[in-house]
């Protein structure tokens, strides 16, 4: 489930929520179709860490929709 996205000038960042326990960040550079995608995997737990308590509400919601599903 993607959890955020954001564009930036040359490229999208996509943070994806991989169950139970990653979070992946995909960089994917929009001037240049040749240049491979930029994955990095973190821990959930390091990642909640960073977040402001608004998105650590919405990464929860994030969670339980994707635990009843």
């Amino acid at each position: 489930m993607v959890v955020g996205w954001t564009p930036d000038q040359c490229e999208d960042i996509y943070t994806v929520l991989i169950l139970p326990d990653t979070i992946i960040h995909v960089e994917i550079d929009r001037t240049d179709e040749q240049v491979l995608p930029s994955i990095k995997a973190q821990s959930l737990e390091d990642y909640r860490l960073e977040l402001s308590k608004i998105y650590r509400i919405k990464l929860a919601v994030a969670i339980d929709i994707l635990n009843t599903n």
